[in-house]
């Protein structure tokens, strides 16, 4: 009873935060009807594309299971990821390749730290619901910004200054996008890798500077 309420508590949290965010895109826009339908449309829009994904695909013309089916878009986006960058197998040094395709000097990257505003500055982005495998979103980020700014920029300055980038922010979750034609085609899906959100973050401050 006590875990059936606290489930409850956080799905009214969760409806809540999102309903005072389109709250504040219709309150904050200059054309609030036009918002209002707006926000409809995309909302309606998921709600469609998600009622046309199939709960099965082929792989050589054998339905799959759903188990089996992401075994096979993993091979299959493997398989042509290795075709694409056949060319260039037999150099397997990441910056002799760089140097090759970029012969000037790299200007020195400045070690100014990363400050708290900063990190308020990076996570004001855009508002997405599409998160990493650790399921923070960046409209998440963006809610709690001004909670995490000066923890998550510690943090930030210490990758900074030990050179680091941890192994964590390099996991990524990839999803078959259907492009066009049979949704039960394999052939019919390009992949999308969805980084943390976190690893964008440390990205931007490092691009800065």
């Amino acid at each position: 009873m006590c875990k059936l309420a606290t489930f409850s508590g956080m799905v009214g949290g969760q409806l809540r935060q999102v309903s005072l965010y389109y709250n504040e895109l219709i309150a904050n826009s200059e054309n609030k009807v036009k918002m209002t339908w707006k926000i409809i449309k995309n909302l309606a829009r998921k709600i469609q594309n998600s009622q046309h994904v199939s709960p099965t695909v082929k792989a050589d013309g054998i339905v799959q299971s759903p188990k089996q089916a992401a075994e096979a878009f993993n091979n299959y986006f493997l398989n042509t990821s290795e075709n694409l960058n056949i060319h260039i197998a037999n150099d397997n040094n990441p910056t002799s390749l760089l140097k090759k395709r970029y012969p000037f000097e790299f200007p020195p990257m400045q070690t100014v730290p990363i400050t708290a505003g900063e990190i308020s500055i990076i996570s004001s982005k855009k508002s997405k619901n599409s998160s990493g495998y650790d399921g923070i979103s960046t409209k998440i980020l963006k809610l709690c910004g001004n909670q995490i700014s000066k923890p998550l920029a510690f943090i930030v300055n210490k990758f900074i200054t030990m050179g680091v980038f941890p192994e964590r922010l390099k996991y990524a979750v990839v999803i078959p996008l259907h492009k066009k034609g049979d949704v039960s085609n394999m052939a019919n899906y390009r992949p999308i890798s969805l980084l943390s959100v976190f690893s964008k973050v440390f990205e931007k401050a490092m691009y800065c500077r």
